[in-house]
């Protein structure tokens, strides 16, 4: 068994010559291959489905209000020292102070060197020109009918140039860009609405004017602004500029400069802003009616938010 081919002896001899060997030639048969263990393997996974691409989408259209509201506010010989966000230990203690801290901490952007005029007048007439107060006047005149204060008629202030772009313009507070004539009233030089003082300087309730023969210096567009007095200034024009901002049409931009008189003189204040711990009294009038615009400004700043 096992072998495929057998011969007789004297065959074997004859093929080997007398060596010894096999007498059989023997292949072996092969054993079938065992068959290596296999593992089964994982079911191939679905592939995981590829969400389309999303349209690119198109560039928002340009609405009226993409154009901005501006608000300009001013404070009248407010040193660089009398505000809250320069450390001044003075103006930390009233909510106002603490209210225009944080907004300006959390919304704002504080400029802390820049240079203007030393006076209310060339001050103004630089910001609403353009102009160095070199170019413009240098001229603090306070009086109605003083010709040397104002801005050249010959030159276009800001209200003007931006109603020439689509803003709706108003002017709340102190004027002092000259009145001596009717061309240089507010509303005849791009003011849609004006309501305010027209001279440098009044008294903060009764608004006598101290440069107009002790005459009240309020008006409201082109005329006096009767029976509308009667509030500190500052918070009567504060009122009328949230007045303002409620009642317009957002769709328009708006232009507004709120023109503070405070803490110019006469230096008068309302005792609910003092810091009664500041033993000049002086000094604690001025802080007091620097507080007060501080206030107006939160106080402007939510109308606006308010408005959208």
């Amino acid at each position: 068994t096992g072998y495929d081919e057998c011969i007789t002896l004297d065959e074997y001899a004859a093929a080997n010559q007398g060596h010894a060997g096999p007498l059989c030639t023997a292949t072996p048969t092969p054993s079938p291959p065992t068959p290596l263990p296999t593992t089964p393997s994982p079911p191939t996974p679905e592939p995981t489905p590829v969400p389309p691409t999303p349209p690119t989408p198109a560039p928002p259209t340009p609405t009226p209000n993409a154009v901005p509201h501006l608000m300009l506010i001013m404070t009248d010989d407010q040193g660089w020292y009398n505000a809250p966000w320069h450390g001044n230990p003075e103006h930390q203690r009233h909510p106002a102070d603490q209210g225009i801290n944080t907004l300006i901490a959390e919304e704002g952007v504080k400029l802390d060197r820049m240079y203007a005029f030393a006076w209310c007048g060339p001050t103004r007439s630089s910001i609403m020109s353009g102009r160095f107060p070199t170019h413009v006047s240098e001229e603090n005149a306070v009086g109605i009918d003083d010709p040397r204060g104002g801005v050249d008629l010959r030159m276009k202030l800001l209200p003007e140039k931006l109603k020439e772009a689509g803003y709706y313009t108003f002017i709340v507070g102190k004027w002092h860009l000259g009145a001596r004539a009717d061309v240089q009233l507010p509303i005849n030089r791009g003011v849609d609405h004006f309501f305010g003082m027209l001279t440098g300087m009044g008294d903060h309730y009764s608004y006598a004017s101290n440069a107009a023969s002790g005459y009240t210096d309020l008006w409201e567009n082109d005329g006096p602004a009767y029976g509308k007095g009667g509030e500190y200034s500052c918070d009567l024009y504060t009122a009328e500029a949230v007045r303002v901002i409620t009642a317009h049409d957002a769709s328009v931009p708006m232009f507004g400069f709120v023109s503070h008189q405070c803490p110019h003189s006469p230096y008068t204040a309302k005792e609910k802003y003092m810091n009664m711990e500041i033993d000049d009294t002086g000094r604690r009038i001025f802080q007091a009616m620097s507080t007060c615009v501080h206030e107006s400004t939160v106080n402007i700043t939510d109308a606006l938010k308010a408005k959208g």
